[in-house]
């Protein structure tokens, strides 16, 4: 699709410029280890989106969600929330690469786009597409949104995805408008510290959705 093409090359472009709103993952805030750390990622998922999948233990947490109406085991659209404290050191970019390098195994072909890579709030940044046009195992493909921040505290990783039907390059239903949503979605998840003022919190608060 070849509108696709020409609007994720003009997001890369121009950085995806939206205003930050303040939103909030349950779990992400809070220190219940009582480990003393203060960075606090902030976002949440689309309004009628419910947690499957729960990860909070020293040193990962995880949180997963899907639309209501869809099963934990079929899911077609999934956003998942990580935080590694073992990997401050990783670079947003190569990890990302990496994530690529993974999906060319597994798929038939692969498509991915940098979206954006700099700095966010003070924090190393980047997000990408990355686009399967089929898998080897199952008879769909993905399109996926990554965004990776390097905090000083933990690593985190925020994945969008939906399975749709195989495609060819250029080609996947997923529309130029949809990759819009997702990327300002994206755009709005903060990684800050109240602790620093080197990465101040917003302080507007909104709802968001997909």
């Amino acid at each position: 699709m070849e509108p696709m093409l020409n609007f994720i090359k003009s997001c890369a472009g121009n950085g995806f410029k939206y205003s930050w709103i303040l939103l909030l993952l349950p779990g992400c805030k809070a220190d219940p280890l009582g480990s003393g750390l203060t960075e606090q990622l902030i976002a949440q998922p689309p309004p009628g989106w419910i947690q499957v999948y729960r990860l909070n233990r020293e040193g990962s947490r995880i949180s997963e969600f899907i639309p209501a109406d869809e099963e934990s085991n079929k899911w077609v659209n999934k956003i998942s929330f990580e935080s590694f404290m073992d990997m401050q050191q990783a670079d947003p970019i190569e990890l990302l690469l990496y994530e690529v390098e993974q999906y060319q195994k597994r798929c038939k072909f692969v498509q991915h786009f940098n979206l954006f890579s700099g700095f966010e709030n003070g924090y190393p940044t980047s997000f990408r597409l990355i686009m399967c046009g089929k898998s080897k195992q199952l008879e769909t493909g993905e399109v996926s949104m990554f965004k990776a921040i390097q905090g000083e505290q933990s690593f985190y990783v925020v994945k969008l995805a939906r399975k749709v039907a195989p495609f060819e390059p250029h080609q996947s239903e997923v529309t130029p408008a949809e990759i819009a949503q997702w990327s300002t979605f994206m755009k709005r998840i903060v990684l800050c510290d109240p602790a620093t003022p080197e990465h101040p919190c917003p302080k507007q608060e909104s709802e968001s959705g997909l």
